[in-house]
């Protein structure tokens, strides 16, 4: 696969682009798109009045990344996240030699 190839299907199979949020906000966003993609809701949102809500988001967003990728999607984090679906195993290299 030629860079040109594999730079058109990272454009094209990019599904979720998020940057802008820091921290917290930027987990409780991914979240919320894990959620929909995958067709779930825990039906609990977790306050940020709670003692424990960052390590509540932090393990939140583990999890969602951990059912993605199980079910054939590509996290990429950097100032924001962009979620891929069905990447080639080529494209999937280019993004780990490009960090």
């Amino acid at each position: 696969m030629t860079n040109e190839e594999i730079d058109q299907e990272l454009d094209t199979k990019a599904i979720v682009i998020r940057d802008g949020a820091r921290g917290w906000r930027l987990g409780s966003c991914f979240i919320e798109d894990a959620q929909d993609i995958l067709g779930v809701d825990d039906g609990e949102t977790p306050s940020e009045d709670d003692e424990d809500y960052g390590e509540i988001i932090d393990d939140l967003c583990r999890i969602c990344e951990e059912l993605l990728n199980g079910s054939g999607y590509t996290v990429v984090w950097n100032d924001g996240y962009v979620i891929y679906q069905d990447l080639s195993d080529e494209a999937i290299e280019s993004l780990a030699e490009g960090f």
